[in-house]
């Protein structure tokens, strides 16, 4: 049975394909340094195949970039692009918030899509090893 893309996943790989694309020009302008803006354009990209694919890993990609934009984040403030604490830790919060949201979205997804899988294999004796070979 063919795995179904779901409209979210096809959302959220699209952007994350772009935020990747944007990574590598911040890296050609020099504009982020280069670990920070390499790590995160990979993350973002890794992210984007596996929910384009709807790969059981896409989950932990996700998370990977998740805390890859966190850690960028935070070390931007503790770098050369400060802004003022009262501004920055609700916005980090916010970021932080989405992210859970995205994350919470891709898992029960994926479950969900395995779950159904589980239930369109149960009359499958071959997936179950009972069939007999002669």
């Amino acid at each position: 049975m063919e795995r179904q893309r779901p409209l979210g996943f096809a959302l959220l790989a699209g952007c994350l394909a772009w935020l990747a694309l944007a990574a590598l020009g911040n890296i050609a302008l020099n504009n982020a340094p280069l670990i920070w803006a390499s790590a995160y354009g990979v993350m973002a990209f890794i992210s984007a195949i596996g929910l384009w694919r709807v790969a059981p890993w896409a989950y932990r990609a996700f998370l990977g970039w998740a805390a890859a934009v966190v850690l960028m984040m935070v070390g931007m403030e503790t770098g050369a692009w400060r802004v003022p604490l009262f501004i920055f830790v609700p916005f980090l919060c916010f970021v932080i918030g989405l992210l859970f949201c995205g994350s919470l979205y891709i898992k029960r997804t994926l479950v969900r899509i395995a779950d159904r899988q589980d239930d369109s294999d149960v009359g499958d004796p071959e997936r179950h090893g009972t069939t007999s070979k002669k």
